[in-house]
């Protein structure tokens, strides 16, 4: 979510707003059930383009190279996949109260 809504210096990010703690809530309610399947493959091949470069997973991946990662998804035909990150990201981050 912070590659997708990274914080910087004057403006919030999805890490400001807590927009993981969000989406973690949100995901066990039904109405927000539908990207459950798109969000989990994303993890996967996220994670496995993370291990093919010797890194543990994604998350550990410099900002550059989750960047790379997120491009190499939509290049290999997920793009929706990468889209659903998207609104999900901006769903947690325009829920935040201070919006």
């Amino acid at each position: 979510m912070e590659t997708v809504l990274p914080s910087e210096p004057g403006y919030v990010g999805a890490r400001d707003v807590g927009a993981i703690r969000y989406v973690d809530h949100a995901l066990t309610a039904r109405r927000f059930r539908w990207p459950i399947p798109r969000l989990e493959k994303a993890a996967r091949l996220l994670n496995d383009f993370a291990r093919r470069r010797g890194a543990a997973g994604f998350a550990v991946l410099d900002a550059a190279a989750r960047d790379e990662g997120l491009a190499h998804l939509v290049a290999s035909g997920h793009a929706r996949l990468v889209d659903t990150l998207i609104e999900v990201t901006l769903e947690a981050y325009l829920s935040d109260p201070v919006h």
